[in-house]
């Protein structure tokens, strides 16, 4: 009668105990991205300024190379360039990549490296299941070729027999 009450007991705490580590985990997950996505913005924000620095010394130039009037024209032009490309881009529903990545709440990496794309690095338990998983169906497989194969033997064993007791 008290067995059970207890078991129930370390039922209960076990789920509780479990909650709240994957509630710690979506936490962590949760600042991981959160960093990331700082990390990102202020990426942005430093292209963004870069971007007007070359702007405005490329404005400085023209304006004494060629004089005011000359730097007007190549800025109104460049003002509309750049506008047809957002317009282009918000019409296209394309978004600058995010290229400094995320983590998963596996621990699971994923990042975007030039020339290869995204790429996604597996947390040691993540690759320690995904290499469980392997060799469990590699171990499948490999007992259902022996089976078979038996199978195959037992087979070939009785039709030998049966040979033999017909031929005398």
């Amino acid at each position: 009668m008290v067995l059970p009450l207890i078991g129930a007991a370390i039922g209960a705490g076990a789920t509780l105990m479990a909650a709240r580590s994957a509630a710690n985990s979506a936490k962590n997950t949760a600042k991981s991205n959160e960093r990331i996505n700082q990390q990102n913005l202020a990426a942005r924000n430093a292209e963004r300024m870069d971007s007007i620095a070359a702007a405005e010394k490329m404005d400085a130039w023209m304006r004494q190379t060629y004089g005011d009037q000359v730097a007007d024209r190549q800025l109104q032009m460049a003002r509309l360039a750049n506008e047809r490309e957002e317009y282009k881009g918000e019409v296209a529903g394309q978004r600058t990549e995010e290229k400094l990545g995320y983590t998963d709440a596996l621990g699971n990496s994923t990042q975007f490296v030039p020339g290869k794309g995204w790429v996604t690095t597996a947390a040691k338990k993540t690759d320690d299941q995904i290499r469980a998983d392997v060799r469990e169906e590699m171990d499948e497989d490999l007992f259902r070729q022996v089976r078979d194969e038996s199978i195959g033997w037992g087979r070939e064993a009785m039709d030998y027999t049966r040979q033999q007791r017909e031929a005398s």
